[in-house]
């Protein structure tokens, strides 16, 4: 009986050793797949970051540059400008017709001749127009003439009138008695000697040039 009681616990103790051995590399693999698993698990996220990193675009200047240097530059292209034609006073060819057609030897051709030089004197002082616009104009009616001689006769008949002018910006009393005979009255009392000097430049230019 002894015996049979002493058999059962040895075995006993065989079986529980072996239970408790066998047990043991049964949690060492629970451990290694709990383990595994984080690891598992962790990895994935770290390389999902990694890839959207590594696949974010990036814009560089250098390409921004390169793209707008190569925009076509519109082309402007100007229209020009035509020059303004240079100033008239039709007047003064009134006055150069009266001057280059003047009768001398004639009767009552002094006369004229001095209501001539008041007249075109009285416009040299009021003008506004400048020593090229001037020139511009007796050129133009030269040249607007349908008379070949007329350049000569305005020559001519210019350096007549041109010393009773002068005679009128000096005060000459005879002259300016002339003057009131002729009917014509004088719109100024004293004449710029430069003004006239600059008209009597512009009509021999002028007349040389036609």
């Amino acid at each position: 009986m002894r015996k049979t009681i002493a058999a059962i616990l040895i075995l006993f103790m065989l079986l529980s050793l072996t239970v408790s051995c066998s047990s043991k590399p049964q949690d060492s693999s629970i451990i290694d797949t709990q383990v595994s698993t984080a690891a598992v698990s962790t990895t994935p996220a770290s390389a999902a970051d990694v890839t959207m990193t590594a696949s974010a675009p990036s814009v560089t200047p250098a390409s921004v540059v390169e793209t707008t240097s190569d925009v076509p530059t519109p082309t402007v292209t100007q229209t020009p400008t035509k020059a303004p034609a240079p100033k008239t006073d039709p007047s003064l060819n009134d006055l150069l017709d009266k001057i280059t057609y003047l009768e001398e030897g004639t009767a009552g051709s002094s006369l004229k001749q001095a209501s001539a030089a008041g007249k075109i004197l009285d416009w040299v002082e009021s003008t506004k127009l400048g020593q090229s616009e001037v020139e511009a104009q007796i050129s133009s009616y030269l040249m607007s003439s349908s008379d070949s001689e007329v350049a000569n006769l305005l020559g001519a008949n210019f350096k007549t009138v041109s010393v009773t002018a002068q005679l009128i910006i000096n005060g000459d009393a005879s002259t300016l008695s002339s003057m009131n005979d002729s009917g014509y009255v004088l719109t100024h009392s004293k004449y710029t000697q430069a003004k006239w000097d600059a008209f009597v430049t512009a009509i021999q230019v002028s007349t040389d040039a036609y």
